[in-house]
């Protein structure tokens, strides 16, 4: 079973007094989902994009693979990376023609033979009957769904979502944390999400990691997290971070 390693992982943007990751390390599983979850300016964003190949570290190492055959840096192909639920669609274009677009950009080899095969994608996750639509009709759980649509055909081993239930009602965010979860099990993915949000995060995760200051306060593993409520993460977090956010941190 491959994972994503991150290993004493240090960033220090320019023009900022403190270090946006401080040495964080962590493990992410192939068919887990995996949550990592902090004040505003704890480093979540900047991790993301580190992984992304979005920021380069300044000390450190991000890996995938495993012990048996190995670890390798990641490739642009490895990873799809979606940092708001709009991710620049064309707004008068539709949905199948956003699609067809963004998929060839993550992977350049990826060729349809028929309109028929790249529509699959679209019906694994729900929006089929959309496909004809512009969109800016779509609503934001919506383009997430096509956000997952273009990771999964462009055959990404890890995908990163930047708070995918932000704006969304209660319905879409469990319809959609539903959906990442059946999705990262059915492709083995190594999901990796920020949240906010207590009830979408004990909802979809197998992992939790809580950071502040750039570093990792705690990490829940699976048999933690299936016994957290949302109340319960709440009290812990808490206790490990406080209130308040890191203003000076990505």
């Amino acid at each position: 079973m491959n994972s994503l390693r991150v290993k004493d992982a240090y960033k220090h943007h320019p023009n900022r007094h403190l270090p946006s990751l401080s040495g964080l390390s962590g493990n992410f599983t192939e068919g887990c989902v995996s949550a990592i979850v902090g004040p505003n300016g704890a480093g979540k964003t900047t991790l993301l994009s580190a992984v992304s190949g979005l920021q380069t570290l300044d000390h450190g190492s991000i890996c995938y693979g495993n012990e048996k055959a190995g670890w390798r840096k990641l490739t642009r192909a490895d990873v799809t990376f979606f940092m708001d639920g709009h991710a620049g669609y064309y707004p008068k274009f539709t949905v199948l023609q956003n699609f067809l677009y963004f998929a060839s950009m993550g992977n350049p080899d990826l060729r349809f033979k028929t309109k028929e095969e790249a529509e699959l994608w679209l019906d694994r996750v729900g929006i089929l009957s959309a496909r004809n639509s512009p969109s800016q009709t779509l609503s934001k759980g919506m383009l997430q769904r096509l956000n997952i649509a273009i990771a999964l055909s462009c055959n990404s081993k890890i995908l990163l979502l930047d708070e995918p239930t932000l704006g969304l009602d209660i319905v879409g965010s469990a319809e959609l944390c539903a959906l990442i979860k059946k999705l990262t099990v059915e492709h083995s993915l190594i999901t990796i999400f920020t949240s906010h949000e207590p009830d979408a995060i004990i909802s979809i995760s197998d992992e939790i990691s809580v950071i502040c200051k750039g570093e990792v306060r705690r990490r829940f593993d699976s048999a933690e997290t299936s016994k957290l409520s949302g109340v319960g993460l709440v009290e812990a977090y808490l206790r490990l971070v406080g209130g308040g956010s890191n203003d000076e941190r990505h």
